[in-house]
């Protein structure tokens, strides 16, 4: 699906990224104003040289006020669960479908700030565990496959936890512009969402290796929640298109969080989490992440 800015022209967004490698990032059939590109240009030239991610702890917290104007919003609409402790685990129910298998399997998830998450796979004869902590993910009672590895990278790293992490541990982060729609930009009665769209590049780490992403993050421009995180991988030496959607956003105890999350690629669906947040509660100092022994 093509996105265009409410000004009819249609170009292509090529994005240079700094480092040893030279990322393209096209965004087929948006309309860019001339100052927008001017500014594209101009951050790339002014790239900072990102400094390392800081490492994780217990005390990482977002501050409203180290965000620009644009950001607080959609970390206010969170529901203040990054901002101050408290309310750092939320653990939810669900059900998984994988491309491929006839029938949803039941879960549940327990994700805490900043970066934990532990997702218990009832579904078969012997229920699996997968962890993911400062040191990577693990499986207990089984090995990673990839399906582990892109519904770890869905509900960890394509997340509006995870872009208000990446503010704190300083990663550069390019604004895009404001209220991008999704269609041709000509017709006058557009109902559709439009979007403020932010690019990233960040480190991965799910297994061992690392690879560098540049990621687009969507914000709804009018419920400021995140819908939206769009990027393409090497995988086996091809490009994947990625894109991770988020939806159905739920709300408990203030807190809110999506109750869908798809992820496709090349627009085929890998895998649906449909999720029902049951409790919010503050950091719990137990095994939930400890690594598979």
């Amino acid at each position: 699906m093509s996105i265009t800015y409410k000004n009819p022209l249609v170009l292509v967004i090529i994005l240079l990224t700094a480092a040893s490698t030279v990322a393209l990032v096209s965004i087929k059939g948006r309309a860019i104003s001339l100052a927008l590109r001017q500014r594209l240009t101009m951050d790339e030239e002014q790239t900072d040289q990102s400094s390392s991610p800081v490492a994780l702890n217990s005390q990482m917290y977002v501050q409203m006020s180290s965000l620009s104007p644009q950001l607080r919003p959609a970390l206010q609409v969170l529901g203040g669960r990054l901002e101050k402790p408290g309310k750092e685990r939320l653990t939810l129910n669900g059900m998984l479908l994988i491309a491929g298998e006839s029938q949803s399997r039941p879960v549940q998830i327990i994700s805490e700030f900043p970066a934990h998450l532990r997702l218990n796979d009832q579904g078969g004869s012997l229920a699996r565990a997968i962890i993911f902590n400062e040191h990577g993910a693990g499986v207990v009672n089984g090995t990673l496959d990839k399906v582990d590895e892109a519904a770890i990278e869905a509900l960890v790293y394509d997340s509006a936890e995870h872009f208000f992490l990446e503010q704190i541990n300083g990663m550069g982060t390019r604004s895009l512009g404001l209220r991008f729609r999704l269609d041709d930009g000509e017709a006058p009665d557009y109902t559709g969402p439009f979007y403020d769209i932010y690019q990233i590049t960040e480190q991965i780490r799910i297994r061992q290796e690392e690879r560098e992403q540049t990621k687009l993050y969507y914000f709804n421009s009018d419920t400021h929640l995140l819908e939206k995180v769009q990027y393409s991988l090497m995988r086996d030496g091809s490009e994947t298109a990625v894109e991770v959607q988020l939806s159905d956003w739920r709300e408990l105890e203030g807190q809110k969080a999506p109750g869908r999350i798809d992820r496709l690629e090349n627009n085929a669906l890998v895998l649906t989490l449909t999720l029902t947040p049951i409790s919010v509660g503050p950091r719990v100092n137990d095994s939930s992440f400890n690594d598979p022994q």
